[in-house]
C-alpha cells in the first residue's frame, strides 16, 4: 500500500498510525531483516535474516533504552505513553542500522511488516516498533512530517554531514511511504516479496526501450577518450607506466580481436547477476569503482569489425545500465535515504554517467546526460568548497571523487555535455590539495600529503588525474600538476623546467 500526507507544515512528530500488534494474539518470537552497514554490502534476505525470543529481546532492548542518556534516544517520538520503549527502527533501505523488515511470529502465525519501492517514499520517515509495558508491542507509522533524525533515520536533516535528498518538486510538508504487510510467509519468501515486487517492478520494466535503431553516425570513441587522446596515447604508450594492460585495448593496438575481448569481458561483467543489485538495499558505495570496466565497452563499440552480436548485446546491457541508474529504487534519490558519507554518495550515484554516455543513439540519451550534467555539478558545488576544500580529510576525498567522480567529469567534456572545471573548482580542489602536500625526510625526493583526519601519510597519483580533469580548461595549471604528480606519486620524479 502507498500512503501520502500532508498537514500543510512540519509538526513536532506526535502524528502516527498505531497498529497494536498483540490484540488477538501473543506473539513469542521477533524477526527482522537487516542491509548490514551501507546497504549495498549485504544482499536483502541473505544473512541479514535474525529472530529472537521477544521477551528477550525486549528486555534487552528495555535494558538499552533505561541506561541511555536523553540525547541518545528519541523519547519526544513516543507514539503513546512515556513509558514506552524503542524495540526497533524500520527504514526503506534498512541500511547503516535500522532494519529492512519487520516481523513477529508464533508457531503458525507470522506477519511481516516490509518496506516497499523505497525510491517513492518521501522524507522517509522511519516505521518505529515500541514495548508498552502491559500492553505489548505497537508499530507507530508517521503522519505528519517531521525533520529527520540522525538517530531514527540514521541521518538528520539539522546534520551538517548528511548526505541525504530531498525532493525539491515537493512541499516540506508532504510525506510518502510504500510498504506490504505479509502473512504466512517464511523469512526469505518475505525477502523474495520485496527483491520481486518492490524493487523497479514490472510497470517499470515494461516501458524501457531495450531495442533500437543505431545510427551511424554516432561514431566511437566518445567519452571515455576521443580519437584525438586515443592517438596521443597511441603514440605515447612506450612511456606509459600502464603499457602493459593498454596495449591489450584495440584503440591502442588496432587489433580486433582486442575489440573481440574487451566485448566479451565486459559483457562477462555487465550480465552477472550481481551487476543488477535488486537483491541490495540500494547501490554500494563502491558501485561506480566497479564500472570502470565501461571502458573496454567503449573499446569494443569503436571497431567497426566488431561482430553484430556482441554489439547488439553490449547495447542491450547499457541501456539495462542507463535505466538502472536512473530509477530511485536504486540511488533513493530524492527519499531521505542516508547515502553514507560525501565519497560513498559519489560512489553510490555517478556511475550512470559512464553508461549513458555510450548510448548517443538511444531516445533517452540527451535526458540522461542533461540529469549527469546537473546531478554531477550539484555534487561537485556541494562536496567542495569555494577555496577547494572537500568536505573530507584528503585520503577521502581521493578515494571518491578525484577518482570516480573525474571519470564523470571527463566523459561529460569529452561527449560535450559539461565542462566541470568552467568554474574553476576542479582546479581549486587540485591546488588545495597541492597546498597540503609537504616534504617528509622519510620519503626523500617527494612531497606526501600528511595525515589528517584518520588519513595516513599518502603518496597518491591523485594529480596526475588531475591533469586530464583540467587540461583544456585551465592548461598553465595543468602543467603544473603535472609536475607534482611525479613529487607525490610513485611513478618517479622530474625536475621543474620540465
Amino acid at each position: 500500500m502507498t500512503e501520502e500526507f500532508d498537514f500543510g507544515s512540519m509538526t513536532d512528530g506526535h502524528d502516527f498510525l498505531v497498529l497494536d500488534i498483540n490484540v488477538g494474539w501473543s506473539p513469542d518470537t521477533y524477526r527482522y531483516i537487516e542491509c548490514a552497514f551501507g546497504g549495498g554490502e549485504s544482499p536483502f534476505g541473505t544473512g541479514g535474516i535474525y529472530a529472537s525470543n521477544l521477551t528477550s529481546y525486549v528486555n534487552f532492548k528495555t535494558a538499552a533504552w533505561e541506561s541511555a542518556g536523553p540525547s541518545a534516544t528519541p523519547h519526544s517520538y513516543q507514539p503513546g505513553s512515556s513509558n514506552m520503549v524503542l524495540v526497533d527502527r524500520l527504514t526503506h533501505t534498512g541500511a547503516f542500522g535500522p532494519r529492512g523488515a519487520i516481523g513477529f511470529s508464533t508457531g503458525s502465525q507470522s506477519p511481516y511488516i516490509l518496506p516497499m519501492r523505497g525510491g517513492s517514499w518521501r522524507r522517509g520517515m522511519a516505521l518505529t516498533c515500541w514495548n508498552e509495558p502491559g500492553n505489548g508491542i505497537k508499530m507507530a507509522l508517521p503522519l505528519g512530517v517531521r525533520p529527520l533524525d540522525s538517530f531514527l533515520e540514521v541521518s538528520g536533516d539539522g546534520n551538517a554531514f548528511a548526505t541525504l535528498t530531498h525532493d525539491p518538486a515537493l512541499p516540506v510538508s508532504y510525506g510518502r511511504r510504500s510498504w506490504a504487510l505479509c502473512g504466512g510467509l517464511s523469512d526469505k519468501e518475505v525477502a523474495d516479496v520485496r527483491l520481486r515486487a518492490g524493487v523497479i517492478g514490472l510497470d517499470r520494466y515494461k516501458n524501457w526501450i531495450l531495442n533500437w535503431d543505431a545510427a551511424a553516425s554516432k561514431t566511437f570513441p566518445r567519452a571515455f577518450m576521443t580519437t584525438a587522446q586515443a592517438k596521443r596515447l597511441k603514440d605515447t604508450i612506450n612511456s606509459h607506466p600502464d603499457k602493459d594492460r593498454l596495449q591489450s585495448l584495440y584503440l591502442i593496438s588496432g587489433n580486433p580481436t582486442d575489440a573481440i575481448n574487451s566485448a566479451q569481458v565486459a559483457l562477462k561483467r555487465m550480465m552477472r547477476g550481481h551487476n543488477w543489485e535488486h537483491t541490495r538495499a540500494y547501490t554500494d558505495y563502491r558501485k561506480t569503482e566497479d564500472l570502470l570496466y565501461m571502458l573496454k565497452v567503449e573499446d569494443a563499440l569503436s571497431c567497426p569489425s566488431l561482430p553484430a552480436n556482441l554489439r547488439d548485446q553490449l547495447r542491450l546491457a547499457l541501456a539495462l545500465n542507463g535505466y538502472y541508474y536512473a530509477v530511485p529504487d536504486i540511488t533513493q534519490l530524492g527519499t531521505g535515504a542516508h547515502l553514507g558519507t560525501w565519497n560513498m554518495r559519489i560512489g553510490r550515484v555517478v556511475g550512470g554517467t559512464y553508461g549513458a554516455a555510450l548510448l548517443p543513439d538511444h531516445p533517452l540519451y540527451h535526458y540522461w546526460m542533461s540529469h549527469y550534467r546537473e546531478f554531477d555539478s550539484f555534487l561537485l558545488a556541494t562536496s567542495v568548497s569555494p577555496g577547494g576544500g572537500w568536505y573530507e580529510p584528503p585520503l577521502y576525498s581521493m578515494y571518491g571523487p578525484q577518482r570516480w567522480f573525474a571519470v564523470c567529469a571527463q566523459i561529460l567534456r569529452n561527449t560535450g555535455t559539461a565542462d566541470l572545471n568552467a568554474n574553476g573548482y576542479l582546479t581549486k580542489f587540485l591546488q588545495y590539495n597541492a597546498d597540503l602536500t609537504l616534504a617528509d625526510p622519510r620519503y626523500p625526493d617527494h612531497r606526501i600529503l600528511p595525515g589528517l583526519g584518520h588519513g595516513g601519510n599518502t603518496l597518491e597519483a591523485t594529480f596526475g588525474i588531475g591533469v586530464g580533469l583540467v587540461e583544456s580548461s585551465d592548461p598553465t595549471n595543468a602543467a603544473f600538476f603535472n609536475y607534482l604528480h611525479r613529487l607525490n606519486s610513485v611513478n618517479g620524479l622530474i625536475s621543474r623546467s620540465d
